[in-house]
């Protein structure tokens, strides 16, 4: 699943920093009418840990996968899944940024502040991997699964 980044029911363009290159749906319909299309990006395992004031993020692809790039966005206590509140609220502007790549790890890591206060923090990472297809380039993206992290509780851990 491609999480655009405040883009939920149609209702918004999305985050100043969202992928403004995606093309799924195109080699989606490549690889499954054409054999020689090298496959999409196949979901990530998310794994966090919370030491200090700073949520640790830790995204990690099966070996070869061949992704390019990882890129995070997080919101302080968002409401419940499924209510108003949770689909009218978006993520501010300046809650994103690039992470980095451990190659030793081979895992794509993020590091974030906690705001002061917050009692949960929910997020997602996104990553590109590069279809390429008769001399055509087309931008792919998967999202890490969208997590909701209980502060206090994830700090007794």
């Amino acid at each position: 699943m491609y999480l655009r980044a405040n883009s939920g029911h149609g209702q918004r363009k999305g985050h100043g920093a969202c992928e403004k290159d995606e093309a799924n749906k195109s080699a989606f319909l490549l690889g499954h009418f054409f054999d020689d299309v090298e496959p999409m990006l196949e979901p990530p395992a998310l794994n966090y840990s919370v030491k200090g004031n700073k949520v640790l993020v830790a995204v990690k692809f099966r070996p070869g996968s061949n992704e390019e790039s990882g890129r995070i966005w997080w919101m302080y206590d968002r409401g419940p899944d499924g209510s108003a509140a949770y689909i009218s609220e978006i993520i501010p502007e300046d809650q994103w940024k690039d992470m980095k790549y451990d190659a030793k790890k081979k895992v794509w890591t993020a590091e974030i502040d906690i705001k002061k206060g917050a009692s949960h923090i929910d997020l997602f990472s996104n990553h590109r991997k590069t279809i390429r297809y008769q001399s055509k380039d087309y931008k792919t993206y998967l999202s890490s699964p969208y997590t909701r992290i209980a502060l206090e509780s994830a700090r007794e851990k």
